[in-house]
């Protein structure tokens, strides 16, 4: 049934039980000591700061309520200590701790029964009664082997997945005859069976045990967060040792792993010509690599007799293992995620990261067994290669080229914690007994919300239940927040079914409401599932009769500080009587039925959808605004008063400060609807092409995009050419009857042709080799001018507009045109330079437009990081310049042009082709770490051809620490034309025209200023 640790092991039922005798004899014979240094030099021995400030919060607690608690210590902080300090202290009768693994188990199970840390540090008498321990090895399977147990054993140490394996109605009675829960590693709660079980002990005193308090699948870690102890502090307090980090630079697996087993086999020796004799892991992510691994360090590192442990071996291999690393004859574990949670080995501090984790809190996990602190003990350090990985993007800069460990965990670590407890704290103000049918952890409900003026002094939450009638009740009791001012509930609906006159059967449906009362902005915000109801009584009896429902005109200043808004979906009523009352328009041609003309004077705008682009805040750890990003949103609103967008989340608080901001909106009689409704972009259906606009770029679509690059190939002649080498192009500028544009890579091109008619439009392939693209896992061929018809290439004109055939996105003509600046338009030396000549190609040629740009950056006085030389097939510019500053990585692209003349002149034809270039550069600003990893493929497939570098200056290395730090930066672009064919003096107003719709279209999407180098 289990293995007794105590002083006089004994099977259960032999004797009699000294249980409550031992729990007696604790009784004020536990001393709280802290610890005491002088340097470095211990004084009195004693607890440690977290562990301390643990059992304080615990007691503050326990002294004032019974709900579950979350304790927050770094792993090595003494989690386990702790829990005996706790046990002795609070004199706990019958104890049940529940780890995840079975060397935790035992671990933890040996620590209950000799409390040697507790002895040593003088905080119990050296003859304190030990309790009696019971380590659970295999399930129960009885009532009276249950009494049995629980009538001798003070702490009972098990399994999650071994009290899986006994029944419910057995689980349920091992809960009830104890008095105490302690969950150790607790971020594994949010499993299934851990919170099925946990629910047993409700209204018994449960603690919960973590280093790392979040998910990787999102699901809370329910418990109030009563102490939060800090990596960084546990890193001041010199609990932790400094991590340093050593980057490789490997190309592919085999070099990656002769080279971090080479640094490994370098840093054992140099600790020990410190005198620290330092053991170290090799970490890989499978049972295969870790055998083909091993040979890799018996090879290079021989001396230091490289073992090997994964689970595919026996548990006697493992132990054997094991014992020659604790040894010390083996200085080397290649391991398969084998010593984790609960290992506890000091001398391990060096770790060869050759896979690394994906998740933050398996990586603080694993990091945390090399940081363990000890006098004759060194510091850690971790191997990697700094190549991004499939891993969580806030890992990303832990691979950096000159990452700070030590920072940046303590920030990973606060940022996810932080996050977490403001969660926690949200639903930790509910009641215990909040919607059991439907846990709020559950739900995730889809921003909305209906917005009521009130004028109450205080709310009244309690009385929902009033709102409910005959067909429409509350399923459980209201959960209401107070502190929050937010209450929750489900709501059964019937309604009589319209296609039958028997009125037994009836529709049901459950419904999801949340209501939230803003004292100082005075407006109540109700969000329903049911999206047809507003709600109008339960407004009544949460704030008062005199509510009143933000409806009409005002509920279009939502769209306030939406650039560039797009709508997809448009309702219209009529005002007098017509046959037909209501109309909505959806995808193409709804923006026109805004306008009053005099089809639709007599028709009043009901709702409208849309996507378009905001300015987001940036917010340091602090919660302070340290500047803004543009991004792309959703947004909904109705005259009726409803306002919705796509967002959802399950933190309840996310959907209050959303609801905050649109009620800000909505109340700034400063905003005018009406110029707001003027300005959207407004998509229109073609019958056929528009000959009088200008086609200046074309790019790929939209699709194309938003997958990886190295994800799409292209076949042409049969052979596969990636994405990132191909290039889509314009053959003409001018329209006729049909648009040309063209596919190529290299030397080779195969040309298309676009038309609309009534039908739509048509895409065929005129010239050229037939291609063929391969996307994503399934990797099938497919036409792509058949792509095309599914998913058109968007096609830019040089007044700004945008055609996805059959549809064209027009700008408003209606506001003031902003012509151009030509201060902009900076002029340039260009002496030695044959402006006829673009590419600097790879002999580096000086003497061309792309030559001198990369000349005058380099000389200039702005400090880029990085210059890069992307011209060619699939170019994101001809120059891309890469800095960063702060928080913010700054990219500058340069797109050059050739003249098409010996001399300098006023040639529209020079400056439509980069203008479209520019346009469609934009792309890139919506998905920037795209654009470095394709950057970084660039360069890859040079070196692989034995083609000189791509870089004029930095590296792969700082390009990588770049991608490697990305999840933390934001971006800011610019993008200059190039273009010494063109004269300043020259400047004409159509010519200004041109560049005002380019400089409009990159401000007012993703805030990117445009400049022009030309001639004098």
């Amino acid at each position: 049934m289990g293995v007794w640790i105590g002083p006089k092991p004994r099977k259960p039922g032999q004797g009699p039980s000294e249980r409550d005798a031992v729990t007696t004899s604790w009784k004020d014979r536990f001393d709280l000591i802290s610890e005491e240094y002088e340097g470095d030099r211990c004084t009195r021995l004693g607890l440690r700061p977290p562990q301390v400030g643990a059992i304080h919060a615990v007691k503050a607690h326990w002294s004032v309520s019974s709900q579950p608690a979350t304790l927050v210590l770094p792993t090595g902080a003494g989690k386990t200590d702790t829990m005996a300090a706790l046990l002795v202290s609070e004199q706990i009768p019958r104890l049940l701790v529940i780890v995840p693994s079975d060397p935790l188990r035992r671990q933890i199970g040996l620590k209950f029964a000799q409390l040697d840390v507790l002895k040593a540090a003088g905080l119990v008498p050296s003859d304190l009664r030990h309790p009696a321990v019971a380590i659970l090895s295999r399930g129960l399977k009885s009532v009276q082997q249950i009494d049995e147990l629980v009538a001798e054993a003070n702490v009972v140490v098990t399994t999650m997945s071994l009290l899986t394996s006994m029944s419910e109605e057995l689980r349920a009675y091992l809960a009830a005859s104890m008095s105490h829960l302690f969950v150790d590693e607790a971020h594994h709660i949010g499993a299934n069976t851990w919170r099925d079980f946990k629910a047993l002990f409700h209204g018994k005193t449960t603690l919960q045990f973590t280093a790392t308090p979040f998910r990787n699948d999102g699901r809370r870690l329910d418990g109030k967060f009563i102490y939060v102890y800090p990596l960084r502090r546990a890193q001041k307090d010199k609990l932790f040792t400094s991590i340093a980090y050593v980057p490789v630079h490997g190309h592919g697996e085999s070099d990656t792993d002769r080279q971090i087993a080479a640094r490994v086999k370098k840093q054992l020796l140099e600790d020990e010509a410190k005198g620290y004799k330092h053991l170290a892991m090799a970490r890989t992510g499978s049972v295969k690599h870790a055998i083909a691994l091993h040979e890799v360090y018996r090879a290079i590192a021989p001396e230091a007799a490289p073992t090997l442990i994964h689970s595919e071996m026996s548990s006697l291999q493992r132990a054997a293992a094991l014992t020659e690393l604790r040894s010390g004859r083996s200085r080397i574990i290649v391991c398969v995620d084998m010593l984790g949670e609960g290992f506890d080995l000091p001398d391990l501090k060096i770790a060869g990261l050759h896979d690394k984790h994906k998740s933050e809190s398996v990586t603080l996990q694993f990091i945390g067994r090399f940081t363990r602190a000890r006098q004759d003990l060194g510091t850690a350090t971790v191997i990697a290669n700094i190549q991004a990985g499939n891993t969580a993007s806030s890992l990303n800069a832990l691979f950096a080229e000159d990452a700070d460990w030590n920072h940046i965990l303590a920030v990973i670590g606060h940022n996810r914690t932080e996050r977490e407890r403001r969660r926690e704290d949200l639903f930790g103000g509910f009641p215990d007994a909040a919607i059991e049918t439907f846990p709020l952890e559950t739900i995730e409900p889809r921003f909305s919300t209906v917005i009521y003026r009130t004028t109450c002094a205080e709310w009244g939450p309690t009385a929902v239940e009033l709102s409910s009638g005959p067909w429409s009740t509350i399923v459980e009791p209201p959960a209401i927040n107070a502190e929050s001012r937010l209450v929750l509930f489900v709501r059964r609906d019937e309604e009589r079914l319209r296609w039958t006159s028997v009125k037994a059967a009836r529709n049901v449906s459950y419904n999801l409401v949340m209501a939230h009362w803003d004292p100082d902005l005075a407006l109540l915000f109700i969000h329903g599932s049911d999206l047809a109801d507003l709600h109008a009584e339960l407004a009544k009896v949460l704030a008062g009769d005199s509510v009143q429902r933000i409806t009409g005109e005002q509920v279009f200043r939502v769209l306030y500080g939406f650039r560039r808004l797009m709508l997809t979906s448009l309702g219209l009523s009529e005002t007098q009587r017509k046959p037909v009352r209501y109309s909505q328009f959806m995808g193409s041609d709804i923006a026109d039925q805004l306008d009053t003309l005099p089809g639709n004077r007599s028709r009043t705008k009901t709702n409208l959808f849309g996507l378009g682009y905001v300015d987001v805040q940036d917010l340091d750890e602090n919660g302070s605004v340290i500047g803004i990003h543009p991004a792309k949103e959703t947004i909904g609103c109705s005259q009726k008063g409803k306002f919705w967008s796509y967002q959802s989340s399950n933190s309840f608080s996310e959907w209050i400060d959303w609801c905050h901001d649109i009620g800000r909106k909505v109340l700034n009689d400063n905003i005018t609807p009406e110029t707001i409704l003027r300005n959207v972009v407004r998509p229109k259906r073609l019958a056929a092409l528009p000959s009088a606009k200008i086609a200046i770029g074309v790019a790929w679509p939209e699709t194309f995009l938003d997958a990886a690059e190295d994800r799409i190939d292209l076949i042409i002649e049969g052979q596969p050419v990636p994405l990132y080498n191909c290039e889509i192009e314009l053959d003409e500028f001018a329209i006729t009857d049909v648009i040309k544009f063209r596919v190529s890579s290299g030397e080779q091109s195969s040309h298309f042709e676009l038309q609309i008619g009534a039908s739509g439009a048509l895409f065929t392939q005129k010239a050229g080799q037939d291609v063929q693209v391969v996307r994503g896992r399934a990797r099938k061929e497919k036409p792509l001018v058949e792509l095309f018809h599914e998913d058109p290439p968007h096609i830019y004109f040089a007044d700004g507009d945008t055609l996805v055939a059959p549809d064209i996105l027009e700008l408003s003509k209606e506001s003031a045109f902003q012509a151009f600046d030509p201060n902009e338009i900076l002029p340039k030396d260009w002496t030695g330079v044959d402006i006829k000549s673009e590419s600097q190609g790879l002999k580096k040629r000086t003497d061309t437009v792309q030559g001198r740009v990369v000349e005058m950056l380099r000389n200039g006085d702005i400090p880029y990081d990085i210059i890069f030389d992307d011209d060619g097939a699939g170019e994101v510019a001809d120059v891309v310049a890469i800095r960063r500053s702060g928080r913010t990585l700054i990219i500058d692209l340069f797109h050059c042009k050739y003249s098409s003349g010996r001399l300098p002149g006023a040639r529209v034809e020079d400056l439509y082709e980069v203008c479209g270039q520019a346009q469609k550069s934009v792309r890139w600003a919506e998905r920037f770490t795209k654009l470095l990893d394709h950057l970084r493929r660039r360069e890859l497939d040079r070196n692989s051809a034995g083609k000189p570098t791509r870089f004029e200056r930095g590296s792969l290395a700082s390009l990588m620490t770049f991608i490697s730090q990305s999840h933390e930066l934001h971006a800011e672009f610019s993008v200059t034309l190039v273009q010494p064919g063109y004269s300043r003096a020259k400047v004409v107003p159509a010519h200004l025209e041109l560049f005002a719709a380019t400089a409009s279209y990159l401000m007012e999407t993703w805030r990117i200023p445009l400049q022009i180098f030309a001639s004098a």
